[in-house]
């Protein structure tokens, strides 16, 4: 009874349902059991693909077993992984380069890595001690930290094992204006990118030097 689609004649084809030779129902219809292929799958319809799971998962399965699911149950969309420590990477191709555009990191407690630019409206970070590190990416450990904890606000540089500088600068028109800087020992100049005492202030031909 009732309208099937029959299938047991596809090469390579065969499903687990009981019904008299081995058929998918049509619009309206219900099948138990799995549905398994050799080779590719295709489902090429001329509307919507729509993935109903009352179970409230939808499971990513590899040669290698379960990789990750999709959980509906929190009444949300959650991309989960199912292995411990793994990563999530969103993935794409930039002009015949595949990149990782985005790669999520479990054994980081999900720290989050760019391939490029991040452009968005306003970012708010919030934590007990909410903290932003620049790394640069050669491997010479030179990063700066910026953090604000117990009311302070930090700006800590590294260069490989030593202090770095910290500049204060603009930029009209693409030009680069240096305003201020603390060298890596300690010094503060303003109007000069060397200063030689703690305050070095120079101006108009003129100097103010503050010492220990």
């Amino acid at each position: 009874a009732g309208s099937w689609v029959e299938l047991a004649n596809q090469s390579g084809l065969t499903t687990a349902t009981t019904t008299a030779g081995a058929a998918l129902p049509k619009a309206g219809g219900t099948m138990t059991g799995n549905i398994s292929h050799t080779s590719d799958f295709t489902l090429d319809v001329g509307g919507d693909i729509i993935l109903d799971a009352n179970g409230n998962q939808i499971i990513l399965k590899g040669s290698a077993g379960q990789a990750g699911f999709i959980d509906l149950a929190t009444g949300r969309v959650d991309i989960k992984s199912s292995t411990a420590d793994s990563q999530i990477r969103f993935q794409g191709n930039d002009g015949g380069v595949a990149i990782n555009a985005l790669t999520l990191d479990m054994a980081t407690a999900g720290a989050a890595t760019f391939s490029g630019t991040i452009s968005s409206g306003d970012v708010n970070i919030t934590s007990t001690a909410p903290t932003i590190f620049f790394t640069d990416s050669d491997g010479t450990n030179q990063n700066t930290t910026v953090k604000q904890s117990g009311g302070n606000f930090f700006i800590i540089a590294r260069d490989n094992t030593a202090n770095a500088g910290i500049v204060f600068a603009g930029n009209a028109a693409g030009s680069f204006d240096e305003y201020a800087r603390f060298k890596a020992d300690g010094n503060f100049g303003i109007g000069t990118n060397d200063p030689d005492e703690k305050l070095h202030v120079q101006g108009d031909g003129a100097d103010i030097l503050l010492t220990d």
